[in-house]
């Protein structure tokens, strides 16, 4: 039966000022919509039409009669009723093809189609069978609140524990002062605790009581999405989304690559446009403070804080690619430099080291942290060298212990008493967590299918705050890429089978060194550009960095066979086993051979100066440093003719490519920056009168004039812009080899943040 049927009085459902349908309700009164208790916001004009849609249930109502209700004579267009009505759907999680409540007549209007139930809104309960006091004007009748009601499950918040359940109220025949009416209700309040109790010990209640209580089922999950402003994309390269830990609103990073610009958006639920954010010019990897007033990022090489409501950013550290604000005043980062997890306190100070990577374990860097409650433990992303490899470890804040708690997995959030993770496949996964204990006390369950994962960086563009989830979709076509020659602007795909190519190196001799990744692993091939033929030269271990020497006669690469990433060679005939030319507890991988092939160009992770760039003396195996310093030097190349060498700097956040005169003089001096707005992967032509490196979609060729120590760089022109490119390398005769990715050119970038409002509902009880 219907509660109508089974009422006293029979009332209409749309003339109750409170109504309910599915697992939502209405209050007519103050124009609120909730779902298990908890406001699901919406602007006035969807409310409008929602209210009155309620108001006529089961009737198609035209569109001129909602504008003309809704909007109260105002000019407005069919448009503006279309992105009401698709607001609204978004927020009841319904879909127009297949309506649970709103249904598109065609030609008509609308019509709402669930039945409805009547309600009182949550608010001052009256006693039964008679008009409240207040309502009356009467003193004393001041109703007690209703309880609120139980949602599960729910984060803990002092604003979400349920009151204890009213007791019924009977106004008193005469007016009495305060005192004596306040004292009365709490002895009413103590004889019916009085009265529990002594049921509770003769044994009334020890039946129920010996079964756990029945939770109610959560609230179906509302599903939306949005896009960034026209001309913007969502930033790819860093985690670009974050939610408030109440859920409320959304702040997410973008990148505009005409303007070359990055900005912080901001969204709160209901809301149908964005706000960019003052300050955040160059932002990334935004997460909120725990009040949800304050925002952090990362900007120019630092750590920034700004408040919502509007101020200057603040700068507190100069390092960072990735952290989370704790309840004590301290933010947990990822250094880059030193790919550790450090602490620093919110007001600003000097960073506090908590990990150190371990590369005889074959960890690489210690990534996205995430404070746990308390912030008395965090967990974050181990990284090795694929997402089938990293973990999610935990660690006391306290104590210092660790332990890992998920293997194959990566980007950790947590919200709700659960953990969530991305796996490789993209799939979101949630388990419950004891945060202090750092256990898992339940199975892994599926939350989330095709959320984008970066392969090489380990995170998940995934945010979470309360009951709201939001996340960027992965691309169909991530995975297969080709290779490709480039004479000018003119594409001819080698005849190589699509497969997902790292690395591209050219050889003396016209072939082509490159890496191939296969889920967990990765060796070395060499590819004849001629028929696209490949032969695989490495067997062992994970291998990355394929570098040739002068000859032909050997590849360098490095390989993490032996623990950490050392410099191993083998000849590329394949005719004898590999050979270790560099042990050491540190990763390093080669990066140029001279000339001459005496010497070894090679990188290294120094534990506080993070990449420096090293020299092996290929007789000797002595190694000495090159460039040692705060800043990130990386990818050394040395020129044809082996006077100078090229290399890529990190300062302030940005990439830019130096050339510096080899062997360094001693006053210094010979140096030069040949990128004007960014540059990494740098290349000397085969004929050493140019330099070639890419920024983002871009090639560039920088055209030099060697004479005596005088590089005399021209200015960089561009070669090539594709969306697609991966990574670029030298061609004979001018031209170039291209890694490049096998997608639909609308898949290149994120397109847009899907909202899953009650994730927890999507969970299996």
């Amino acid at each position: 039966m219907t509660p109508r049927e089974t009422a006293t009085v029979a009332v209409h459902p749309a003339a109750a000022s409170g109504v309910a349908f599915g697992a939502f309700h209405f209050d007519r009164a103050n124009g609120i919509l909730s779902r298990g208790g908890v406001e699901v916001p919406l602007p006035p004009r969807a409310l409008g039409v929602l209210s009155f849609l309620l108001d006529r249930p089961g009737r198609v109502v035209s569109k001129q009669a909602l504008l003309d209700g809704v909007w109260n004579g105002a000019y407005v267009t069919e448009t503006s009723l279309s992105e009401a009505v698709s607001l609204l759907r978004q927020a009841l999680g319904d879909e127009p093809q297949r309506p649970l409540y709103i249904q598109t007549v065609h030609r008509r209007g609308y019509r709402f189609i669930s039945p409805l139930r009547p309600e009182e809104p949550a608010g001052p309960r009256e006693a039964p069978g008679a008009a409240s006091a207040a309502a009356r004007g009467e003193p004393g009748g001041a109703a007690e609140p209703a309880p609120a009601e139980p949602r599960w499950p729910a984060a803990p918040s002092p604003a979400s524990y349920p009151m204890a359940a009213p007791l019924p109220l009977v106004p008193a025949a005469e007016p009495r002062p305060a005192a004596e009416r306040s004292a009365a209700r709490r002895r009413l309040r103590g004889a019916a605790v009085a009265a529990a109790l002594a049921l509770l010990a003769g044994g009334f209640l020890a039946g129920r009581l010996s079964r756990p209580a029945e939770r109610p089922a959560p609230a179906r999950p509302t599903r939306f999405a949005f896009g960034p402003p026209d001309g913007s994309k969502l930033m790819p390269w860093a985690p670009s989304v974050a939610v408030s830990p109440d859920g409320r609103r959304i702040v997410y990073a973008t990148h505009d690559e005409a303007e070359d610009e990055q900005w912080l958006f901001d969204r709160p639920l209901g809301a149908t446009t964005s706000r960019r954010i003052p300050g955040t010019r160059g932002a990334m990897a935004p997460f909120f403070s725990p009040d949800g007033g304050s925002i952090a990022f990362f900007a120019e090489g630092e750590l920034r804080r700004l408040p919502l409501a509007g101020g200057a950013p603040v700068a507190l550290a100069k390092t960072g690619s990735g952290g989370s604000w704790g309840s004590d005043g301290n933010i947990i980062l990822a250094s880059e430099k030193n790919a550790s997890l450090f602490a620093v306190p919110a007001t600003g100070g000097e960073p506090r080291r908590l990990t150190r990577p371990d590369p005889a374990r074959g960890e690489i860097a210690h990534w996205w942290p995430q404070v746990l409650p308390g912030a008395e433990a965090v967990v974050f992303t181990v990284w090795r060298s694929t997402l089938h490899d990293a973990s999610i470890d935990w660690l006391s804040l306290r104590t210092g212990e660790r332990r890992t708690l998920v293997r194959g997995g990566a980007g950790s959030r947590w919200a709700a008493g659960r953990l969530l993770w991305a796996r490789p496949d993209g799939a979101v996964m949630a388990a419950p967590l004891d945060a202090a204990a750092g256990r898992l006390t339940g199975p892994a369950a599926p939350l989330q299918p095709g959320v984008a994962t970066h392969p090489f960086w380990g995170f998940a563009q995934l945010g979470v705050g309360a009951d709201t989830l939001a996340f960027v979709p992965a691309g169909p076509a991530y995975g297969q890429r080709r290779l490709v020659r480039f004479d000018g602007a003119a594409p001819a795909d080698l005849p190589s089978p699509p497969r997902f190519y790292r690395n591209l190196e050219l050889g003396p001799d016209g072939m082509l060194a490159a890496t191939l990744l296969d889920r967990d692993r990765s060796d070395v091939w060499l590819v004849d550009p001629r028929d696209g033929a490949l032969s695989r030269l490495t067997f062992d271990g994970f291998n990355i960095e394929p570098v040739w020497s002068p000859d032909g006669e050997w590849v360098a690469f490095a390989s993490n066979r032996t623990g950490a990433y050392n410099v191993h060679r083998r000849r590329a005939d394949g005719s004898a086993p590999a050979e270790l030319l560099l042990a050491s507890a540190l990763h390093q991988h080669p990066s140029s051979w001279s000339p001459d092939g005496r010497e070894l160009l090679f990188g290294e992770v120094g534990p506080e100066t993070g990449f420096d760039i090293w020299v092996l003396d290929l007789a000797t195996r002595r190694t000495r440093p090159l460039l040692r310093t705060p800043d990130h030097e990386i990818y050394a190349v040395f020129s044809p003719d082996g006077r100078w060498i090229a290399y890529g700097v990190e300062q302030r956040g940005r990439w830019e490519i130096m050339v510096r005169s080899y062997p360094f003089p001693p006053d210094g001096g010979g140096s030069w920056q040949v990128s004007v707005e960014g540059g990494f992967e740098v290349n000397w032509r085969p004929d050493g009168r140019a330099l070639l490196y890419r920024w983002g979609s871009d090639v560039w060729e920088v055209p030099v004039a060697p004479e005596g120590r005088e590089l005399n760089p021209g200015p960089p022109r561009s070669l090539l812009h594709r969306d697609d490119l991966q990574l670029v390398t030298a061609a004979p005769a001018g031209g170039l080899y291209a890694i490049v990715e096998e997608r639909p050119k609308q898949d290149a970038e994120a397109r847009e943040v899907q909202v899953v409002v009650g994730w927890q509902g999507a969970l299996p009880r």
